[in-house]
């Protein structure tokens, strides 16, 4: 009966912290309530968007509507330079980031706003990690921000490459898996490999026609048939035999071996530094197949850490992190007699779990701005609080009903519910912001410009937002631009579209020289520019034309409108490495036809 008729925003988000506090009070240690307020006093001369709103959660106030009452108060004016709540709607994640980017070196023009003031927020920050790195590490906030709540395995490469290297042993060792190892530079200095060794290794690899497999026995293990061909066995030989003799001898040896001459000089090195990497992996699965002690398999795990991985300054803390985790598996197993036999499978979920924790020993706030996780106890007041990713479908989660879980007969206050627990995290989010509060979605795809719809927490503050200010419904939401460099954040016209990347306003000031043949100042709105013409359909189309139409359009237009041609192979996606050559292309008959006319001539 108290909310009713009272503040929209408390009734809809706030059961959870409703719930908890009459579920207290219920205590009768806790039933007196202290007289001091816990509140900042709100003063009329700060009656900001921002202010408002948190005040009218604070006194349970509705705005707005044809409701009566004591709890109803009318709609306040709206000032147009009041951009202390700004909605933002992008077309994808690094569009998100990339606004926020500009945001924020906006916001810090006001020299009482520094970086330590400033915290950002995502229903799950490992997704923006990437863009955030590419966007504020290449930009004039490299250097003032840093992650916050990142499990082990998301923080330390060292440990997703441990368990990379441990999952090798059930996979079919395709060359992606292998290369995707060599990656890691701790793991490529312990085996004496260089970044342009690499670049050496995949030409070899790939003349070398290694796809999958170790050998034929191991092929006969995945799928029944034992064969060698395009399988690391061969290849490797191949590549041996072509190093050690000579072609015209190489004729004499094994006829079911043909050697590659790819390897001379002093690559020699490289290639028997790469073939005991390989063997040593090839070995592990064989010592990780049977079950063992959980002391004993913590032993043998480090002993993988010391072979695979060298210690040195740049690489020893996240080494020391992969240990301490075994160690710590080692400890339980002592406290609690473990003295059965664990299955490799099992130990593997043991160590995603531990590596799943969140990192104790790294500290929340680092001074700069704070990217974390919208998780309980981060909604601290800061002056600037931005939340990204309030995409409907990804936020708030979803409440999956178990058909085993005796919760769902009865009830009561405080069940766990990942739905309510998200939309009490934004409504404590939204009274943290002191100053600004930013928020992001992704509202427009960025591949046919359809609309989605916000996130529901994010869509009620709109809503409350409408009724609470006279403003226009188009002015809640900022709509962004699908590309960085549109004209409309260098041009003017529109004071809420801006940006301060000086890349994206040189690639803005080629594309309207290209279009116009003059400056950026020539070119007005979007509407005005150029389209690209477009061919009418023709009358008849050949069965092979109506196919490569409909598999890959983008190439269709390309070669039929733009006459680009190029060869299969400059098209063939990477992830296609993997698999046996079933055929072969134009190139590759022809370079076929000159080895054969080459060795009948001998």
């Amino acid at each position: 009966g108290v909310l009713a008729g009272g503040n929209p925003l408390l009734a809809s988000l706030g059961t959870r912290g409703r719930d908890f506090f009459s579920l207290m009070m219920e205590i009768p240690e806790t039933s007196i309530a202290e007289e001091n307020s816990c509140f900042e006093p709100f003063s009329a001369e700060r009656t900001s968007m921002l202010g408002a709103i948190q005040q009218d959660v604070l006194e349970n106030r509705r705005r707005g509507g044809f409701s009566s009452g004591r709890n109803f108060m009318p709609p306040l004016a709206h000032n147009s330079a009041d951009h202390s709540i700004a909605i933002h709607n992008c077309h994808s994640a690094l569009r998100e980031v990339e606004v926020l980017h500009d945001q924020l070196l906006a916001l810090l023009q006001d020299r009482r706003i520094q970086p330590r003031d400033i915290i950002v927020m995502a229903p799950d920050i490992t997704v923006y990690e990437p863009y955030v790195n590419a966007v504020f590490g290449t930009g004039k906030l490299k250097n003032s921000y840093a992650f916050s709540d990142r499990s082990i395995r998301d923080s330390n490469r060292t440990a997703a490459a441990f368990l990379s290297l441990l999952k090798l042993r059930n996979s079919k060792y395709e060359i992606s898996a292998v290369f995707d190892l060599l990656e890691h530079p701790a793991l490529r200095r312990r085996w004496g490999l260089s970044d342009s060794d690499l670049n050496l290794m995949r030409q070899w690899i790939a003349a070398s026609g290694i796809r999958w497999g170790v050998d034929a026995e191991h092929r006969e293990e995945l799928c029944g048939v034992g064969f060698e061909e395009y399988s690391w066995e061969q290849g490797l030989d191949r590549l041996l035999l072509g190093y050690a003799v000579l072609r015209d001898e190489a004729e004499q040896g094994r006829e079911e071996v043909v050697s590659l001459d790819a390897v001379e000089g002093s690559d020699a090195e490289t290639l028997g530094a790469f073939i005991r990497f390989v063997q040593a992996l090839f070995s592990l699965r064989e010592r990780l197949a049977s079950a063992r002690p959980l002391e004993s398999w913590c032993e043998l795990l480090l002993a993988v850490t010391d072979e695979f991985f060298l210690s040195d300054e740049d690489s020893y803390l996240e080494l020391s992190a992969v240990r301490g985790t075994l160690r710590q598996l080692a400890e339980y197993g002592q406290e609690l007699g473990l003295a059965e036999e664990l299955s490799p499978e099992l130990i593997l979920s043991l160590l995603e779990n531990g590596f799943g924790e969140l990192n104790a020993s790294e500290s929340f706030l680092h001074g700069g701005i704070t990217f974390c996780s919208l998780v309980p106890m981060r909604s601290i007041p800061m002056k600037v609080v931005a939340i990204l990713g309030l995409r409907d479908g990804t936020f708030p989660r979803r409440d999956i009903a178990i058909g085993f879980s005796l919760l769902a007969r009865e009830k009561r206050k405080l069940d766990p519910s990942p739905n309510l627990e998200d939309r009490y995290l934004f409504l404590e989010s939204v009274l943290a912001a002191r100053e600004n509060l930013l928020l992001f979605y992704q509202g427009r795809d960025c591949r046919g410009d359809k609309e989605y719809p916000p996130a529901s927490p994010l869509a009620e503050l709109i809503d409350t937002l409408g009724a609470s200010f006279h403003i226009a419904p188009e002015k809640l939401v900022i709509e962004h631009r699908l590309q960085a460099f549109e004209f409309d954040y260098f041009n003017g016209r529109n004071p809420e579209l801006f940006s301060f990347s000086e890349t994206n306003f040189m690639a803005a000031a080629a594309l309207a020289k290209t279009l116009t043949g003059k400056g950026l100042s020539s070119c007005g709105v979007r509407e005005s520019l150029p389209f690209c013409e477009v061919q009418s359909p023709p009358g008849e189309m050949s069965l092979r034309n109506l196919e490569e139409f409909f598999c890959a359009p983008q190439a269709y237009y390309l070669r039929q409108a733009a006459g680009l041609q190029y060869t299969d192979s400059a098209r063939q996606p990477p992830e296609q490495e993997n698999d046996e050559p079933l055929a072969l292309n134009g190139l590759e008959k022809y370079a076929v036809g000159n080895s054969v006319m080459d060795w009948m001539q001998r």
